[in-house]
């Protein structure tokens, strides 16, 4: 529920802001990493659409059950319900699957900046 109103106010507040100006902004879907081979949703992609100079990135965000915001594209992580789970559930899963939990932690805290 807290991400669907996240998302929602997010989509207005982008649909506002496009509406102020004339010409069309393009905005990375989860940074630019399609061209750039980048992980969706990492900092380094969301750094690569900033240094291209785009109006925004989108990206999802999720709240855990002991309040951390966390980023991943869906509702679960490797199966686990990230809004069910403690974010130290997720990074035991996160380190078993072998993938690097600093980029819990340093997404997360650029979400939050």
């Amino acid at each position: 529920m807290k991400k669907h109103i996240f998302s929602c106010l997010t989509l207005a507040m982008v649909i506002s802001s496009a509406t102020l100006f004339a010409q069309t902004k393009a905005i990375a879907h989860r940074g630019v990493w399609k061209n750039s081979h980048l992980p969706q949703n990492s900092i380094a992609s969301l750094k690569a659409a900033h240094e291209l100079k785009l109006f925004g990135s989108e990206f999802d965000v999720h709240l855990t059950k002991d309040n951390i915001l966390v980023v991943n594209h869906d509702n679960d992580f490797y199966g686990i319900d990230i809004a069910t789970a403690t974010y130290a559930e997720l990074l035991a899963k996160n380190i078993r699957m072998g993938n690097l939990s600093q980029h819990w932690k340093s997404i997360s805290k650029q979400g939050k900046n």
